[in-house]
């Protein structure tokens, strides 16, 4: 089983730093934003921390296959697999 994760960048509020979200068809996770990663390392961590969270969940062994930045530059998708 195949499915795409969409992450995209949460400015910072009033009370909370920049963010990065991830978002699937039944979850999603938002992480701070870490100043030691670029761009792609942050949306990946976000991925990472979603995977994670879907493989306790469902009891499976979801890996990333692929991830790359969306054509209107407004987040990324990655590619995750079982």
């Amino acid at each position: 089983m195949a499915q795409a994760i969409i992450t995209k960048f949460l400015a910072p509020t009033m009370s909370r730093g920049d963010r990065v979200k991830a978002t699937c068809w039944n979850s999603s996770v938002t992480i701070a934003w870490s100043y030691q990663l670029d761009t792609y390392g942050n949306h990946r961590a976000a991925v990472e921390e979603l995977v994670k969270k879907l493989n306790a969940k469902m009891d499976a062994e979801f890996k990333i296959v692929a991830g790359g930045e969306l054509p209107d530059q407004s987040g990324y998708s990655f590619i995750i697999t079982a």
